[in-house]
Formats: structure tokens, sequence, C-alpha cells
């Protein structure tokens, strides 16, 4: 069992949670486009990733792109733990 005690300093970093809702879209596309922009993914499954927004990286530049791709029907996504740093 694993018991979390206390946080020793925030990273800075931010992770969304992205469900791929085309059929016809491949995940390592998806990733792709992300890893582009500075990003870490980790697909879990054929149709959803956990993506990874440095602290460093503009999280307004992967929040436009998550919005493109989700006005086109491509991914939805939800912002599971942003940094103040981000906001």
């Amino acid at each position: 069992m694993l018991l979390f005690k206390e946080k020793l300093q925030p990273s800075g970093n931010s992770n969304v949670w992205v469900a791929i809702t085309d059929d016809e879209i491949l995940i390592d596309e998806v990733r792709e486009i992300f890893t582009s922009l500075g990003c870490n993914s980790m697909a879990i499954g054929e149709r959803y990733l956990a993506l990874e927004v440095k602290a460093q990286n503009n999280y307004f530049k992967v929040k436009d792109r998550l919005n493109q791709l989700r006005a086109n029907g491509i991914v939805d996504y939800a912002e599971s733990c942003i940094s103040a740093q981000h906001i």
C-alpha cells in the first residue's frame, strides 16, 4: 500500500487527461502533436492519454491546441491538475 505523507516541493507541472473521440485518429498522432509542443505523454489504452505540461512550457499554446482538436471532434479533455504557474 502506498501512503502519501507530504508534498516536499511543487513541480510547477500541469496534467491533462485526453480522450480521443475520433475513431479515425491514432493515439500516436495526437501524442506527436503535444510532443512537438514540449509535452510528455503516457498512453492509457488506445483512446486515452495523460499529458504532462512542464512548468517552463507555455500552457496557453497547449490549451489552444486542445481546444482546436476538441472543436474538430478529435479529442475531449479534462484539466486534472493545473499548476499555479499555468493559470
